[in-house]
């Protein structure tokens, strides 16, 4: 699947662009995790990249804060490794 800093690369973004989409809400890190079902201090790992979101995770937080968990993953995908190569 790729390395480990692959995965941190992602984890990382992942991080940023969930801090981001909460921030742009206006919504707190208790109002959006008891909406999304989980408890607060998941939450918080998954904003500080302490550990990694599930896509039914991401989804249910897209629908919350109202993102496109795919657009997001491909943002995700140009920040940690550039944009894509062509053949």
């Amino acid at each position: 699947m790729g390395t480990a800093k692959d995965r941190d690369a992602i984890t990382d973004a992942i991080a940023a662009a969930l801090c981001q989409a909460r921030e742009q809400s206006g919504m707190s890190l208790e109002e959006v995790a008891s909406a999304a079902e989980l408890p607060p201090a998941t939450l918080a790992r998954f904003e500080s990249g302490g550990r990694e979101v599930t896509l039914p995770v991401f989804s249910r937080l897209g629908a919350v804060l109202g993102f496109d968990p795919f657009v997001v993953m491909d943002a995700v995908q140009v920040e940690a490794f550039g944009p894509p190569r062509r053949k």
